[in-house]
């Protein structure tokens, strides 16, 4: 009897060495998608995209996604102020699907959908994924939340552009 329980731990034992090392090269390389878009957003505080506006902002948009999650990080580009109280902000539940992007910034809801012909900038960001918010039911773009962006308010006109890198 105890030979035959001598063997089966032997068997265990040696089962486990075996499957150690596989269950950690199995783990070690999972495989990370990453994504990378860059592009520009532009803000003013007139609520469309031309307009009287006494400020007007331009800064570099740069989107890095891992798997689902990331950051999205703002830098003026041009402007005589920045009322933008942070520059980077967290993306969760990316999902690239169907000639849009769809994720969360800060928690909140944004969706980006391809333009394919841009009309509000002249054909600049054609090609470009595209969302705003505007008082303007004319060039309303996809989702792009407000309150996202700490330091702007509800006369603000956002607009994002990302194209893949």
């Amino acid at each position: 009897m105890n030979i035959i329980k001598s063997k089966l731990v032997f068997w265990q034992f040696l089962v486990l060495i075996l499957l150690i090392p596989l269950i950690s090269h199995v783990g070690c390389n999972t495989v990370s998608e990453k994504r990378h878009f860059v592009g520009c957003f532009i803000a003013n505080d007139c609520g469309e995209s031309h307009g009287g506006f006494e400020w007007v902002g331009e800064y570099t948009a740069d989107l890095e996604i891992i798997n689902t999650e990331g950051n999205l990080n703002l830098s003026l580009f041009s402007g005589l102020s920045d009322p933008l109280t942070k520059h980077q902000f967290g993306v969760t539940d990316f999902i690239e699907a169907g000639g849009s992007l769809s994720f969360k910034i800060e928690g909140r809801q944004a969706v980006l959908i391809i333009v394919e012909t841009d009309k509000i900038w002249d054909g600049k960001y054609s090609g470009y994924y595209g969302a705003n918010k505007s008082i303007n039911s004319s060039e309303q773009l996809g989702l792009l939340p407000l309150d996202a962006f700490s330091g702007l308010d509800w006369r603000h006109y956002l607009d994002l552009r990302l194209r893949p890198l």
